[in-house]
């Protein structure tokens, strides 16, 4: 705009010497005053263009300030929204993780009120089998003292009878002593007497002539009467057991009493001796076999 004035005041300028130079006159002055108005005809023109101009750069500017504004609003109205949605995504992330912490709690609160339970379970049921145990034990520490009171029982009782066997077998033997050295007495006796019969009928020569060697030989029956051999039957393994007169300790085992018999008859024969047979009750069955009975 401002360059199309210059050139518009140049050409007005040109034309003024041209009127005033060639012309002259009042045809200088029309031209003049034609140029005038035409200068300010193109003046109007160009201040109105210019107002419209400006008007339309208001309108423009006011146009784009309205939109600048509607997109601020717009962007103010986006940024409040988003702020709305992060807000309303914070309380369900706040709401989601105390749901989540609620549920876990709860877990755990389950969790631990289960291992609770199997604790107590647990510890009940250790105490249950401590107590079964302990009662097991107890009635086992009871068996076992019953069992060893019976057994001392039954070994008193066999010990009983044992020295009870072993005194019945000195009375036996004492008594067949007895009976024996009374039998001998008698038998000594009769000799006597016998002898006493015939001293009338012998010369006395004769009657001075006992052998004095013979003197000791009732003493020695009387030592090989004594001993003897016991046949019985053992309670502990019920085997029928040889065992010498005054011994505890059998001298051999046998499975059948009639095994027992022969080998204590051979015993007999070898030491002069004589055999007593008991009872499985231990009782005296008899007194049998001597060496005499060879």
């Amino acid at each position: 705009m401002k360059n199309m004035l210059l050139s518009f005041g140049e050409m007005v300028e040109k034309f003024v010497d041209f009127s005033t130079t060639k012309h002259g006159g009042l045809v200088g002055w029309l031209w003049l005053v034609i140029a005038a108005v035409i200068l300010i005809a193109v003046i109007i023109v160009i201040v109105a263009c210019v107002k419209n101009s400006k008007k339309k750069k208001n309108a423009q500017l006011a146009a784009e300030k309205a939109a600048e504004e509607e997109a601020k609003a717009k962007a103010a109205e986006k940024e409040k929204a988003k702020l709305e949605a992060d807000k309303i995504a914070a309380e369900q992330k706040a709401k989601s993780e105390a749901a989540e912490k609620a549920r876990i709690e709860e877990k755990q609160k389950k969790a631990a009120e289960k291992a609770e339970k199997e604790k107590a379970a647990a510890e009940k049921k250790a105490q249950a089998e401590a107590e079964e145990k302990a009662k097991k034990e107890a009635e086992e520490a009871e068996k076992a003292a019953a069992e060893a009171e019976e057994k001392a029982k039954k070994e008193a009782e066999e010990a009983e009878k044992a020295a009870a066997e072993q005194k019945a077998e000195a009375e036996a033997a004492e008594k067949a002593k007895a009976e024996e050295e009374q039998k001998k007495a008698a038998e000594e006796e009769n000799a006597a007497a016998e002898d006493k019969n015939d001293e009338g009928e012998t010369s006395e020569e004769v009657s001075g002539e006992v052998p004095e060697e013979a003197a000791p030989a009732p003493e020695t029956e009387k030592k090989a009467e004594n001993k003897a051999y016991h046949i019985s039957k053992r309670k502990a393994d019920l085997k029928w057991q040889v065992k010498a007169s005054k011994s505890n300790k059998a001298i051999k085992l046998f499975n059948t009493q009639a095994e027992a018999i022969e080998f204590a008859k051979k015993l007999a024969v070898n030491h002069d001796a004589r055999i007593v047979i008991h009872k499985e009750d231990g009782s005296f069955r008899k007194i049998t076999y001597t060496s005499k009975n060879k």
